[in-house]
């Protein structure tokens, strides 16, 4: 099934979830609509299906993983207005009895959808507030400029969310924490930003002391978090063997080589798809051996590593690839396969030393028992 299709299928069923109380209200068409432009529908086909609801029946997808993108689809739009209100809560069990998905499975993914939605708007709040901090004095210099590219990238927020913030700036306030153990632990988390690298440049503590002076701390505060920080840094160390280490920089060796790729994130959920599907694990036709050998690594670790590790991991993938797709960039699958390893991990990665055949051969087996 094509995205267009999908779109196609995800809206209908919207629309048919709109009417199912009965009657559909003026800011129910509003948000369809909005929805509309979104998914890239024609106008005069989205009113066309919006009025139909009434008398449509939902669609079906026949595999059960479909039914499942489905519904994850179906949650993640309903929750853009970062709630699901009573009445789509209902509608959505409607959707989910009808894909024969049990209301277990459902709250699970509300649920886990609200969490990243609550730390996504976070992450844009850290960021927010350093953006102006940097621009109150009516420039950016190159250094704060390349410290905010990297706060952005590592807080995972997509263009739209920075683009948001840069033409609205002037009209936006800092958004400081109700109290005081909030606005403490929103400083720490700035100051672990800002010596993640291993180095802390002058404008980068300058940026930090600015933000803790305007919600009432200040150096000592910030001294007091940057010797934890050490503390935290030294005992990791400590207790981390070597095992842990060489796995851990097998991820980020894999993320990084994929990212240099420059492969578009949409394109490789698509290839994703595609592999399965077909049982051909390469990144494309055209691609050198060196990419193909790349992404069947990134592959590897997604399915075969991750299944190893967590029985859970093939109901949490599809939810992590669905935000990949919607943020546009693959921070969560990362945090979650380095978190899975350092909590469950234990045994040597042998990937480096497989074969293409062999990744491969994994890859198939794991498709055909779990497909």
């Amino acid at each position: 099934m094509s995205e267009q299709e999908r779109n196609l299928t995800t809206f209908h069923n919207l629309c048919v979830m709109a009417h199912a109380d009965g009657i559909i209200h003026e800011n129910e068409i509003a948000i369809l609509a909005e929805l509309a432009g979104t998914l890239g529908l024609d106008t005069e086909l989205a009113e066309e299906m919006i009025l139909k609801g009434s008398t449509s029946s939902f669609i079906i997808p026949e595999t059960q993983e479909e039914k499942l993108n489905e519904l994850r689809r179906v949650v993640l739009i309903m929750l853009t207005d970062g709630e699901i209100h009573p009445k789509e809560y209902q509608k959505c069990l409607v959707l989910a009895e009808a894909l024969e998905v049990d209301q277990i499975y459902l709250d699970k993914i509300i649920a886990f959808y609200q969490e990243k939605q609550k730390e996504h708007l976070n992450h844009i709040a850290i960021f927010q507030n350093l953006f102006l901090v940097a621009a109150a004095d009516g420039t950016l210099t190159e250094r704060e400029e390349d410290f905010l590219r990297e706060v952005a990238d590592n807080l995972g927020l997509n263009p739209e969310d920075i683009d948001h913030i840069l033409a609205n700036h002037q009209h936006l306030d800092f958004i400081i924490p109700e109290d005081e153990e909030e606005r403490f632990f929103s400083l720490k988390n700035l100051v672990y930003m800002m010596v993640v690298d291993g180095e802390i440049e002058e404008s980068e503590y300058k940026l930090c002391l600015n933000f803790a002076e305007r919600i009432g701390m200040g150096y000592d505060d910030i001294e007091k978090i940057l010797q934890e920080y050490e503390q935290i840094r030294q005992e990791r160390l400590a207790n981390q063997s070597e095992i842990d280490s060489y796995n851990i920089d097998v991820y980020l060796d894999i993320f990084n080589s994929l990212g240099k790729l420059n492969v578009p994130v949409t394109d490789l959920l698509e290839r994703i798809n595609y592999c399965r599907d077909t049982l051909d694990f390469q990144l494309s036709e055209e691609a050198s051996p060196e990419e193909n050998r790349i992404f069947g690594e990134f592959m590897w670790l997604l399915f075969i590593r991750a299944n190893n590790l967590s029985r859970e991991h093939r109901e949490v993938i599809p939810i992590l690839l669905d935000l990949s797709r919607q943020q546009n960039n693959l921070l969560e699958v990362r945090e979650y396969l380095i978190e899975l390893e350092k909590s469950n991990g234990g045994s040597l990665i042998k990937l480096p030393d497989l074969t293409d055949e062999e990744i491969t051969h994994d890859l198939v087996r794991y498709v055909e028992k779990y497909s």
